[in-house]
């Protein structure tokens, strides 16, 4: 289910991007927009470079004056890439039943290729959605992942190459993420990709199988150490979680069952709060009378453990502390939990 909603963003990002140029680059833009900024950035330290106002509804980059960056237009108009390229970059909004719908026309640069990727996605998309055989769609994300690999390699020392590989960071397979990295070193030089890898590292590292991986959560001066709980002579569920997640909440009532049935069988269960603010974790966890121990304030070193990219994140570990499950859907936890608790009888 994860590889499908991965599949859907990046089909949508795509259709986000226009590409891209340096050279004379010149955006055709709504009228309303007459008086605003276009805003160019360096996409991978968030840092400004520069704002250009819009007249007469355009806005025209001097060549040769910018290195690669991303422009943000505005929310409502996406982004693109600027490079080496003279490109003509139009925004048209155009009125449609029930609204208003706005297009982009790109010419020049790398539209051609953008254009083709585009294209080969969206056949695998649709030839992913009319599949209904599990090892059809199998090959089909294969099939997707082979055209991401294709696209970043052939441009893997410019920044289409490293947008590219900061979007599909999550979908790629890791040894195909450490292949890229090698064979274009460019791409190292990029914070977002750092931390991609290294995220990724953390997953493999903290698979079934391994020993856990310690992080420290501090709140209101009290420190905690998953040390402190895991490796102890208990199986631990871990709950990666945040009060506005609905799909934490949802999962709660099935907690509490595992909680009430093998709370006196050697399982201990343990929910950290993440990228929430404390009042409101320790709020819900009082509105949803959570009985087992809870960490608030779980910051980045707690995330970047175990590469907490979604929640809700349900981890099983061993009385020994070695890692059993990972990522443990809802529908199948009380059955994970009967495979390695009736000994505990």
């Amino acid at each position: 289910m994860k590889s499908i909603r991965i599949l859907f963003f990046v089909l949508f990002a795509f259709a986000e991007f226009g590409v891209y140029a340096r050279h004379t680059t010149k955006i055709n833009l709504p009228n309303e927009l007459n008086g605003s900024y276009v805003r160019l950035m360096n996409d991978d330290t968030g840092e400004l470079i520069d704002t250009l106002l819009v007249t007469n509804g355009s806005v025209v980059f001097p060549s040769d004056r910018y290195s690669a960056c991303v422009v943000n237009i505005d929310n409502k108009y996406g982004r693109f890439i600027l490079s080496d390229a003279d490109i003509i970059y139009s925004i048209i909004v155009e009125e449609v039943e029930g609204g208003i719908r706005r297009r982009w026309e790109s010419f020049g640069g790398y539209n051609d290729s953008i254009r083709a990727l585009g294209e080969r996605i969206n056949a695998i998309g649709a030839r992913y959605l009319n599949s209904t055989r599990k090892e059809g769609r199998k090959k089909h994300l294969d099939d997707f992942n082979a055209a991401l690999y294709d696209a970043i390699s052939e441009h893997g020392n410019d920044l289409l190459g490293y947008r590219l590989f900061v979007m599909s960071g999550e979908q790629l397979p890791f040894s195909s993420l450490v292949e890229l990295v090698e064979k274009y070193p460019a791409l190292s030089q990029y914070r977002k990709v750092n931390s991609i890898m290294a995220g990724r590292r953390n997953v493999a590292v903290t698979q079934p199988g391994n020993k856990f991986k310690d992080f420290t959560v501090t709140y209101e001066g009290k420190q905690h150490k998953l040390s402190d709980v895991v490796g102890h002579g208990d199986y631990v569920l871990l709950d990666f979680w945040a009060s506005w997640c609905g799909p934490c909440r949802a999962e709660m009532p099935l907690i509490k069952e595992a909680y009430e049935k093998y709370k006196d069988k050697n399982l201990k269960i343990l929910g950290v709060a993440v990228s929430d603010d404390p009042a409101n974790s320790l709020e819900a966890a009082t509105q949803m009378k959570l009985p087992w121990e809870i960490w608030v304030n779980g910051g980045k070193e707690a995330s970047e453990a175990y590469n907490v990219t979604y929640i809700p994140l349900l981890i099983l570990f061993a009385p020994d502390g070695t890692i059993l499950e990972r990522g443990i859907q809802k529908d199948d936890l009380l059955t994970i939990l009967e495979k390695y608790l009736p000994s505990a009888d």
